[in-house]
């Protein structure tokens, strides 16, 4: 085993992907998911008056699960991850490549050892480049002007092909129709200004169960958190979905990733 190595799974700082790339492993590297946070619509639920709850879940929900180990079994409890297959540094940043989406098992601290793959929920996923225009953006007349927009992935930057997907955000299995994610490449291979959209019709919000362990919202359907479903909220944030007919929402986050070592 390489000094590089022995150091990487003893290490407690961030391993920079310029270190990796110099050390030519390539093919063991994955983008993870740092931080999400649901932009557009807003969850809405009864507490003192009609309580917009959305900064809540992001912040001490779903991103409170990619940074803790809450059921101590030394992984953190939430990895999103992606591999793109090629083991060329300059092929990230000037192709369109294939990639798997992943479940991934990270250590708690992250970077104190390589990450493994629980599951992938998705392979052979295709990708498409720009190294000029924004990868995806937000659909004319699906959001809802709240005071943090919805932010579009610009250039240089990668999109998936639409596909449907079951996402899985902390408990909560959301099956998102036509569901795409975008990405930037800030100053070379981190990514930031990530966009992850899908449609979820109003059927399949009914279907959606918040779990009780959710502080306010949990027992809840997304469904009766939704303005327009039967959310507390006045307002009507229902969109057309990509079959030009269903009634739904476009559910759009934004993301940032770090580079880790996957094995």
């Amino acid at each position: 085993m390489s000094k590089w190595v022995v150091g990487l799974l003893f290490a407690t700082h961030v391993i920079h992907a310029e270190d990796i790339f110099t050390n030519e492993f390539e093919t063991l590297v994955s983008s993870r998911v740092n931080h999400i946070e649901l932009k557009d619509p807003h969850l809405f639920q009864e507490g003192i008056g009609c309580t917009d709850y959305t900064g809540f879940v992001n912040d001490f929900v779903i991103n409170s699960a990619f940074n803790n180990d809450s059921d101590g079994d030394s992984y953190l409890d939430l990895n999103m991850m992606l591999k793109f297959k090629t083991d060329q540094t300059e092929y990230l940043v000037s192709k369109s490549l294939l990639l798997d989406r992943i479940d991934g098992l990270c250590p708690d601290p992250l970077f104190s050892a390589p990450c493994t793959i629980n599951q992938a929920t998705q392979v052979n996923v295709t990708t498409s480049f720009s190294q000029t225009v924004s990868c995806l953006a937000p659909i004319d007349g699906t959001t809802s002007n709240y005071i943090e927009p919805v932010i579009s992935a610009g250039a240089p930057c990668f999109v998936t092909e639409p596909q449907d997907v079951l996402l899985q955000l902390s408990g909560v299995m959301i099956p998102l129709d036509s569901y795409q994610e975008a990405a930037r490449y800030q100053g070379g291979l981190i990514l930031d200004q990530g966009l992850h959209m899908g449609f979820i019709s109003e059927t399949a919000a009914m279907n959606v169960v918040i779990p009780e362990s959710f502080p306010f919202l949990g027992g809840n359907t997304l469904f009766d958190l939704l303005p327009g479903g039967n959310s507390c909220s006045p307002g009507d944030d229902r969109d057309i979905g990509p079959d030009g007919v269903t009634l739904g929402w476009w559910l759009y986050f934004n993301t940032t990733a770090d580079l880790v070592e996957l094995l």
